[in-house]
């Protein structure tokens, strides 16, 4: 057996994905030992080494140079998008020579992260590499070798980028060019869900010659999530505070039924570049019973005390790590009925709403009324992950990628 190596060098904040494959990595070292490697970012060996301790370290190689410009509310698609500025900025911004610009800026870097990549696979003799996300760009020098020794699998999650509602082409060629690549010339494409297969589909970026697959499952590490008493009801909400997770939608809501149900906690999880406007919105009001705890390194500490959590992704709520970890920790879910949501979320567990104020309330407050029946669903719940999204299963299908029975590189 040849070595193998999963790639995701991400400049983000340590999310669902990033928690997603270390934990499949983590698996995978301890099962293959020293054929599994983790090609990451030095801020993202950073935050395993702080989060999960050294243990998970095993296997980890980072490249690159650590990028002190990025904040822990900083999100990367607005780095790479560069947004237009007022003024000068703005008129430059304009011009084809800016998109001409950024595209051979970021191939340059890509092809210095490409060097040190291929060097290291040759020490550590990997010939199979699971590209994750922008992980598969600097892999795109692969695909101009003629006999090219690596077999490629291209991990593709990304639910906004196969649905473009504005200026799609602009947008793809600053942020997407090199994907282009990677979706003819990859060994394989891993397609997170039908959701996104359908929406690269519809916008021609998948060949029809492609070799494709949607991924088996989301999963989570079960050995931190327990269920507590749960002697009240509590609401529960955790994601980054940004616009596409709709954290104010639940703030509204949690502000009238705070004032009108004063002995249920509602509980915010997480941070982003809404906390100081959510922050603001609360001290106008006052309610003892709504908390804010910011970021929070073990979720679960939260979840096994909570009843109902809360999930309105304006796009696709799966395969959300939190909803998992708050359904492992036995809560029902009221969420979003959106892209694949209802892959994990339905009505044996929880409760799919359309995104508005009105019928989030209804969900709520019909929780409220009928604890036996959330109780119901919890319980549900908490057998349902473990026994259809494991990382047992989830490895398995990504083997059977890396190593196909065919015996192709």
């Amino acid at each position: 057996m040849s070595s193998f190596a999963i790639v995701l060098l991400s400049e983000t904040m340590f999310g669902g994905a990033q928690k997603r494959f270390l934990n499949l990595h983590h698996f995978f070292r301890q099962k293959y030992g020293d054929k599994a490697w983790f090609i990451v970012t030095p801020r993202m060996k950073s935050e395993i080494e702080a989060t999960y301790g050294i243990e998970f370290l095993k296997g980890v190689y980072a490249i690159g140079e650590i990028n002190t410009k990025l904040s822990g509310d900083t999100n990367a698609d607005s780095i790479k998008t560069l947004k237009p500025s007022s003024g000068l900025k703005k008129w430059i911004k304009s011009f084809w020579i800016f998109d001409l610009y950024f595209y051979f800026k970021s191939k340059n870097r890509t092809q210095k992260e490409f060097e040190i990549i291929d060097q290291f696979t040759v020490e550590k003799d990997i010939d199979r590499l699971l590209a994750v996300y922008t992980g598969v760009l600097p892999l795109y020098f692969y695909f101009n070798k003629q006999k090219r020794n690596k077999r490629i699998i291209f991990c593709n999650m990304d639910s906004w980028f196969s649905h473009f509602e504005t200026n799609p082409i602009k947008r793809f060629l600053r942020q997407y060019t090199l994907f282009h690549r990677a979706h003819e010339e990859a060994d394989h494409i891993d397609i997170l869900s039908p959701f996104i297969l359908e929406g690269l589909k519809a916008k021609n970026y998948l060949p029809l010659k492609q070799s494709y697959s949607i991924t088996a499952c989301s999963f989570i590490d079960y050995s931190t999530c327990v269920s507590g008493e749960k002697a009240e009801l509590e609401f529960v909400f955790s994601g980054r505070l940004e616009e596409d997770k709709n954290p104010l939608l639940f703030i509204q809501a949690a502000i009238k039924l705070g004032e009108k149900y004063p002995q249920i906690k509602f509980h915010i999880l997480g941070k982003g570049r809404l906390t100081e406007k959510i922050n603001t919105l609360l001290s106008t009001y006052r309610l003892d019973n709504i908390i804010i705890h910011g970021y929070v390194k073990n979720p679960c500490i939260i979840f096994k005390n909570t009843s109902v959590f809360v999930s309105l992704q304006k796009e696709n709520n799966y395969p959300s790590q939190s909803v998992l970890e708050a359904m492992a920790c036995g809560n029902a879910v009221i969420a979003s009925d959106v892209g694949d949501t209802r892959l994990f979320v339905s009505e044996q567990n929880g409760w799919l709403i359309q995104n508005n104020e009105e019928e989030l309330i209804q969900a709520m407050e019909f929780c409220i009324q009928n604890p036996e029946l959330v109780q119901s669903k919890a319980a549900f719940a908490y057998d349902y992950v473990r026994e259809n999204f494991s990382v047992e299963r989830a490895s398995d299908y990504y083997y059977s990628l890396l190593y196909p029975k065919d015996g192709k590189i």
